[in-house]
């Protein structure tokens, strides 16, 4: 797998991540 394709996946799912938190604590 490529570098920027890895990278783009983490990110992804890193944002949903951290959406599903914010909404845990202050939804």
């Amino acid at each position: 797998m490529r570098y920027e394709v890895l990278m783009e996946k983490t990110t992804f799912i890193l944002c949903k991540r951290l959406e599903t938190l914010y909404a845990a604590n202050f939804g």
